[in-house]
């Protein structure tokens, strides 16, 4: 199922097994924020699966449906830590996104996750931020 539709905002409800989506005019609407409990609540695996799948092959062809170059990582040094960026564009799926990660091992000593990572999905047409999620 196709989340990013020109156009709309993947301001996800559940309503029986589908997803729905409502339309947001990107000129003066505030990007989604998707919580980690939201997302759990809408991905199910049975209809993830196949999505993958489809994403899979087409990364894996040689015309150039999806894009997705080698993940950058910049070194924070001063601070012990690495910032990650993994942007990707399937034609396919209409859908651009990037994922932010931050590895501070430091982290751990005063509480705080290792690990932090946020995807921001962004209308291809236009680039305008659509949503963010956990």
């Amino acid at each position: 199922q196709n989340w990013l539709k020109s156009g709309q905002n993947p301001g996800m409800c559940r309503t029986g097994s589908s997803l729905v989506t409502r339309t947001m005019n990107h000129s003066d609407a505030a990007p989604l924020y998707v919580d980690a409990t939201t997302v759990a609540e809408l991905l199910r695996p049975d209809e993830l699966i196949p999505v993958i799948e489809t994403a899979l092959i087409d990364f894996s062809k040689r015309g150039g449906d999806v894009v997705q170059p080698v993940r950058s990582v910049v070194p924070v040094d001063e601070h012990s830590g690495f910032f990650g960026v993994m942007p990707g564009y399937s034609r396919n799926a209409n859908s651009l996104a990037t994922k932010f990660v931050t590895f501070y091992p430091a982290n751990a000593a005063i509480g705080l996750p290792t690990h932090m990572a946020k995807i921001i999905l962004l209308d291809p047409p236009t680039g305008a931020m659509l949503a963010v999620s956990k």
